[in-house]
């Protein structure tokens, strides 16, 4: 199988997972009327760390398998945060993208893409030809 190929495959797969979570957070936050009535009255900001823990505790976001670091997750959804107002928000660190990619969906940011490096290189590419 080509490198095209993988690629078409992997991101087919990481939609699976992102489409899967948004569904599973969504159940989740139906079935806590606190959590729920939380995010409606939550100022932005926190609305990203709410989401980013929910993902974390439910097992979502691609990083099961690692000791729960708070500092690293408040990094990523406050980088997550401060990006809804670009283009593009660029990470290799798979944990980070889903998460990023759940958030902005759950909170209607549809502007923000969600790439990675190789992504962006061949995005940038392609546009400064």
């Amino acid at each position: 199988m080509g490198s095209t190929s993988n690629n078409s495959l992997k991101n087919i797969t990481e939609e699976k997972n992102v489409e899967n979570a948004i569904i599973n957070v969504k159940i989740f936050l139906n079935n806590s009327p606190y959590l729920l009535k939380l995010l409606d009255i939550c100022n932005e900001f926190d609305k990203y760390k709410l989401i980013f823990f929910i993902l974390n505790l439910l097992k979502l976001d691609n990083e099961a398998n690692k000791k729960t670091n708070y500092e690293s997750l408040i990094a990523d959804a406050t980088h997550c945060y401060f990006a809804r107002v670009c283009d593009y928000f660029i990470t290799n660190d798979i944990g980070c993208k889903i998460k990023s990619q759940v958030a902005y969906r759950i909170l209607w940011h549809y502007r923000t893409q969600v790439i990675d490096i190789k992504q962006a290189s061949k995005l940038f590419t392609s546009k400064s030809k």
